[in-house]
């Protein structure tokens, strides 16, 4: 049976690797200020309407945010996929309690653990992630003292299930290197502009109908397509080039010719940010399961606890 010495192990390993987790989630933070930091050097209208365009680069920039994934987690729910395997112990603990003392209302063991809500940007993350920490250790703390004080026998195969499936935490298993901060930054803002380019296409557009009525233009792509053209040979195999962009110069012909509209226009994607992790099969499994799966983790646990406590 798990006891109170197995938790205090946990409990001291999820701390430990939590601090080694901190500077890669410090390099997605700052990787994100310097892309948006080149995303608001360059404004895509004409003086005096340069800068106008700051409402759409604040909505591209979250829909990209919400399209980011590490090491294939959505980044919006970072801090959750780290943390889930605890969290999905945690309710395995408090199952065995309700059903150790006979229901839901029982005393001797409920967690006050709720999942993070997501975020938009990965300067969130952090609080987020420190919060959180300091949620799961006082959980844990109060797993100690209820197993510590508890005088009726815990069904010893599922208190092990609970226990393995805290072990499945991808938290306990940080990256072996910290990820590099600047080409991270050079992807994300690839990744900002491809979303970008969708607002942008509409004032194109509108441009037609201005010039066709003596107006002067509001759009000047200039500058937009030559921070893309030198981004380009940078983000080479990063991040995915859709076909339309491979040409940049012939892509920024048909655009303002109006060959491309808001129909065939399809840059847009997804971006993964590798990390140097290592996950144990059981881990990368577990992060996939969703309903059914997780359960079946939860039933062959066991199986798994020899290995993960070596780890620990």
């Amino acid at each position: 049976m798990s006891s109170v010495a197995e938790i205090v192990r946990l409990q001291s390993a999820i701390q430990g690797r939590a601090s080694r987790w901190m500077p890669v989630i410090v390099a997605l933070q700052g990787a994100e200020s310097m892309a948006l930091e080149q995303l608001q050097r360059i404004s895509v209208y004409r003086a005096p309407y340069t800068g106008n365009d700051a409402r759409d680069k604040r909505e591209a920039t979250m829909g990209a945010f919400k399209n980011t994934f590490v090491e294939t987690m959505p980044a919006s729910r970072l801090v959750n996929h780290l943390f889930s395997g605890v969290g999905e112990g945690l309710d395995y603990f408090r199952a065995i309690f309700n059903n150790t003392h006979g229901g839901r209302d029982q005393t001797q063991f409920q967690p006050q653990y709720a999942p993070a809500p997501e975020v938009n940007a990965f300067r969130d993350i952090r609080n987020r992630f420190e919060r959180t920490l300091a949620e799961v250790v006082h959980n844990l703390d109060l797993l100690k003292r209820a197993i510590g004080s508890e005088t009726k026998v815990l069904p010893t195969d599922h208190v092990r299930n609970a226990f393995a499936v805290m072990l499945l935490s991808p938290i306990l298993y940080p990256p072996s290197a910290n990820p590099d901060a600047d080409k991270m930054a050079l992807a994300m803002e690839w990744h900002m502009w491809l979303f970008f380019l969708t607002y942008v296409l509409v004032e194109v557009q509108l441009d037609v109908s201005r010039e066709r009525a003596h107006m002067t233009p509001l759009v000047d792509m200039t500058a937009l397509f030559a921070r893309m053209i030198q981004l380009l040979p940078a983000v080479a195999g990063m991040v995915r080039i859709p076909d339309q962009l491979r040409n940049l110069n012939q892509f920024r012909q048909d655009w303002e010719q109006g060959r491309i509209n808001q129909h065939n226009l399809s840059v847009r994607g997804t971006l993964d940010l590798p990390l140097a992790v290592s996950f144990p099969p059981g881990v990368k499994k577990w992060m996939a399961a969703s309903g059914g799966g997780s359960t079946e983790i939860a039933k062959n646990a066991q199986r798994y606890v020899s290995a993960y406590e070596a780890r620990i």
